[in-house]
């Protein structure tokens, strides 16, 4: 969201200046979560794994392409700042806007106990993994929409159907034409 976030910060009254500040630098000074990735390898958890720098949506189709798989998201568990929201952004923007450089990764589900492992382990320190599950991958046995997107109170919507309600993209495209 971080892309969409400085645009949203023109004429924002919503949201204290330590926050916007607190939004800016972690939007300019991002941290890459290596040392995540490094143990997601070493304990043999992930099964695909990309940063997100164009758009959780984006680099989530990028998963699904090169895996052969479909993406079931539920959008209401994509989390959220307190500071995103009241700043009006709604979830298909952040989850389209780029530039967050967390890492999303997907593994099997037997391994889903030792994703909360991490979690615990790492609860004491200050720089604690937070690690949310927002979607279930599933094979793709045929030709067509790759994610599709759910909430509580919609069945499931292939991923353009769902972006045009909001009119925007899934994410940065570095081969789009701008017009």
């Amino acid at each position: 969201a971080g892309y969409i976030l400085l645009d949203s910060l023109q004429n924002q009254s919503e949201v204290s200046p330590e926050e916007i500040e607190k939004l800016i630098h972690c939007q300019k000074r991002p941290e890459a979560q290596v040392q995540l990735g490094n143990v997601l390898l070493e304990r043999n958890i992930a099964t695909s794994m990309i940063d997100v720098s164009d758009g959780l949506l984006q680099d989530m189709a990028h998963i699904c392409e090169q895996s052969n798989v479909i993406a079931n998201i539920n959008i209401d568990q994509i989390p959220l700042s307190k500071e995103i929201v009241r700043l009006g952004i709604n979830v298909a923007q952040a989850a389209s806007g780029g530039e967050d450089y967390g890492l999303l990764f997907t593994a099997e589900v037997e391994k889903r106990k030792s994703v909360e492992s991490l979690c615990v382990e790492r609860e004491a320190s200050k720089d604690a993994w937070r690690l949310t599950r927002i979607g279930k991958i599933e094979s793709a046995l045929h030709k067509g929409e790759k994610i599709w997107i759910s909430s509580q109170d919609k069945t499931p919507e292939p991923l353009k159907s769902f972006l045009s309600r909001f009119d925007c993209h899934a994410g940065f495209d570095h081969f789009r034409l701008s017009v």
